[in-house]
């Protein structure tokens, strides 16, 4: 009936948005770990991470840390980590094994931002499998979780003592 039928489109009106959704926390994957078959971390590009935050509320994107490399992840002059016109609240590096060391000099850029940083996952190796202590090269002030949920339940108690309200869709 008509009044069905309007009663539809009304409640299609809540899909449309003229932004993107908002993603607080992004999760930036090693891309070389998880492809490296051989490696710890293969196939796994953090996944289990981001649903975590989705069911707690907080959007996440999933970012392959090739986009370093292609500069689609920026750090502003104020230290704030951005993907586009996404400004991120907290980022996590997840397993950052047999990355470069300009990976390392992308989060040094972010030392000063209010950017929440994460790391899951040690690094021992560089792109060429060589010894690289990449644990030390990343700022100081970046956190290491031992594991997803540790590193899920700090992340959203500082989100939630930042005052970042969740969201539901």
């Amino acid at each position: 009936s008509p009044v069905i039928r309007a009663d539809c489109r009304i409640r299609l009106l809540n899909f449309i948005s003229a932004a993107p959704v908002d993603c607080p926390v992004a999760v930036i994957f090693g891309h070389a770990g998880a492809m490296n078959w051989a490696g710890p971390a293969y196939k796994d590009v953090g996944m289990e991470l981001t649903d975590a935050f989705w069911r707690a509320g907080y959007y996440a994107d999933l970012i392959p840390s090739s986009e370093l490399r292609d500069q689609a992840l920026r750090v502003d002059a104020d230290g704030n980590i951005w993907f586009g016109r996404q400004r991120y609240a907290a980022v996590v590096l997840y397993h950052p094994e047999f990355e470069n060391a300009t990976t390392a000099g992308f989060f040094q850029k972010a030392v000063k931002g209010k950017t929440i940083l994460y790391r899951v996952g040690d690094w021992t190796k560089n792109f060429d499998a060589k010894a690289f202590d990449g644990n030390a090269a990343l700022p100081a002030r970046m956190k290491i979780a031992r594991d997803i949920n540790a590193c899920a339940e700090a992340v959203l108690a500082e989100l939630r003592q930042a005052g970042i309200a969740t969201q539901s869709c």
